[in-house]
């Protein structure tokens, strides 16, 4: 008489296979096999602990009744060992798909402008190749250590879960011509079914999904102001949304970027200039008021916006992007909670050989800061024109 004990050894399996089943190092091919009491199993009928199954309290009988409690026991033996090593297996997978992970997020994703104009719609295609051969690379890296750990288990010919098969029914395989691999069929069910659990929780198609969904991951830059200058050319600022935590775990900001598209003549040298007024607030009022400088957070002293120098049409003049971000780590950051951090720009676009101003926007960002310390970033008021641009001539000298 057969035990058909397989439908609840599968539910068995499924339900207690956890990260703590089994304790043993990172090498996909060195998965111990432990039982669930700490014992390693013995290979034998007999239980691990060496207690005769035909004593008071266990299994008694005749020939036939021997023979099933031996079975019984070795169909037992395999459910603790199947259970250990898909436990193993899941902890392995789960350790690979973290690691995989943070790798991922350490990548920080392209900017992409959105805008009907093909030349910047296209202007950040060699970040975004790069980025996503980078999630490429990882995710390939660690399915194919995912893959070696599943072949190491559930291989037809060398997988660990038919070796302790055979090991537990002392039998050799038989081949396929037969409907049983190891002679004892609840044997083989518990292998097939294990088998069939490390494919589900290995979840190969969902890492693939996630890294597939990491490598569209872009950061949009959106239109905030536009302006034409009669006869000479188009003035841009792109934002994107508020990013918290993006360069670090300690810093909140948004992006941002100019362009200007010229028309003017090639031989004309196009510059941005940069101001900035950093204001504490508090119900309305300024409790500090730096005044305009230039601003050196961009990394030039005289405000002098970087440019993106790879831009395929000439005609576009673009700056690199940059983050005006409140560092949260800084000691006097506990000082402004219940405050408002504001930052007034002024940007302009110059003519680099005379130094006339073409064009200048006005425009700000804020950091709202709770009595408890909550952040909460705001672009601000609305960029406008600023005719006079008299801050930006101040510093440059020509008032």
């Amino acid at each position: 008489m057969r035990f058909m004990i397989v439908p609840v050894l599968i539910a068995s399996l499924f339900l207690s296979c956890s990260a703590d089943d089994a304790a043993v190092g990172d090498d996909p091919v060195n998965i111990d096999i432990i039982l669930a009491d700490g014992t390693r199993a013995s290979g034998s009928g007999t239980p691990s602990d060496g207690s005769d199954p035909g004593a008071e309290g266990g299994i008694s009988g005749g020939p036939k009744d021997t023979f099933m409690s031996e079975k019984a026991l070795i169909v037992t033996e395999m459910e603790n060992r199947m259970r250990a090593v898909l436990g193993e297996a899941v902890r392995r997978f789960d350790a690979i798909r973290e690691r995989s992970q943070a790798e991922q997020a350490a990548l920080k994703p392209p900017f992409v402008i959105e805008d009907v104009e093909l030349p910047l719609k296209r202007l950040y295609e060699q970040e975004e190749d790069a980025y996503e051969a980078a999630i490429k690379e990882i995710a390939d890296r660690y399915l194919n250590e995912m893959d070696r750990v599943i072949e190491y288990v559930v291989d037809d010919k060398v997988g660990k879960i038919w070796e302790i098969a055979f090991e537990l029914v002392g039998s050799e395989d038989v081949g396929s011509g037969y409907d049983t691999r190891t002679g004892m069929r609840d044997v083989d069910e518990v292998a097939k079914a294990t088998i069939e659990l490390v494919g589900f929780r290995a979840g190969r198609d969902e890492f693939l999904d996630d890294a597939e969904y990491e490598k569209r991951k872009r950061i949009n830059l959106s239109r905030i102001y536009k302006h034409d200058v009669k006869a000479q050319g188009r003035f841009l600022i792109f934002a994107s949304e508020p990013l918290y935590r993006y360069y670090s775990a300690e810093e909140d900001g948004i992006a941002y970027t100019v362009v200007f598209r010229s028309e003017l003549p090639e031989e004309i040298s196009i510059e941005f200039r940069q101001a900035v007024r950093n204001r504490i607030t508090r119900g309305g009022s300024n409790v500090y008021d730096s005044g305009f400088h230039w601003d050196s957070n961009i990394g030039a002293a005289d405000g002098i916006l970087p440019r993106k120098l790879d831009v395929i049409d000439q005609n576009y003049k673009v700056s690199h992007v940059f983050l005006p971000r409140l560092d949260l780590s800084t000691p006097n950051f506990k000082r402004l909670r219940d405050y408002t951090a504001v930052r007034d720009y002024k940007t302009a676009v110059v003519n680099a050989d005379t130094g006339e101003i073409i064009d200048c926007v006005s425009w700000q960002m804020a950091w709202q800061i709770s009595h408890r310390g909550v952040v909460t970033v705001d672009k601000g008021s609305t960029p406008h024109l600023d005719e006079g641009a008299k801050e930006i001539i101040h510093l440059m000298g020509q008032d």
